[in-house]
């Protein structure tokens, strides 16, 4: 694909498909994760395989029930970002996410939660809004499956 670019439209296409992929890059990974939400958050561990990271809510970190983050531990990997569903309803004034072991890069989460207290983080979202509103009247009956660690109570 980039050779056909480079063949039909010379650098042009490339250089500009450059410049958005780096502003797209900046906006989301650096401005909204390093400037514009919570770099702090506090550690514990839930369970021998289970960790609650959680910070303070801010104005403008606003989601709804099922929205999930991609998270960064910068301590980790600044490279690697995972998904993780907010498990706190958008009215209380702490977010939590819950981490269940599963790999390489969970395991090293829940290993930091037994030496440490607070952790920096970098956050990108939220995503994944529900596409029926379920807090109106129109439902009388919802059926909710849950997926990943399972519904958690916090």
């Amino acid at each position: 694909m980039v050779i056909c670019a480079f063949y039909h439209s010379g650098l042009a296409i490339v250089f500009i498909a450059t410049i958005v992929w780096f502003g797209d890059l900046f906006i989301r990974k650096i401005f909204m994760a390093r400037y514009l939400y919570p770099n702090r958050a506090v550690i514990h561990k839930v369970t021998d395989d289970m960790v609650e990271i959680s910070f303070p809510k801010i104005k403008e970190f606003t989601y709804n029930p099922g929205q999930y983050v991609y998270l960064s531990i910068p301590e980790l990997s600044i490279f690697e970002w995972h998904p993780f569903s907010i498990s706190t309803s958008p009215f209380e004034e702490v977010v939590k996410l819950l981490i269940k072991r599963s790999g390489n890069w969970t395991s090293s989460i829940c290993n930091s939660a037994n030496s440490k207290s607070k952790i920096s983080i970098l956050l990108e979202g939220p995503y994944g809004d529900l596409s029926t509103d379920l807090s109106s009247d129109r439902y009388g009956i919802v059926v909710l499956i849950a997926g990943g660690i399972g519904v958690m109570i916090s």
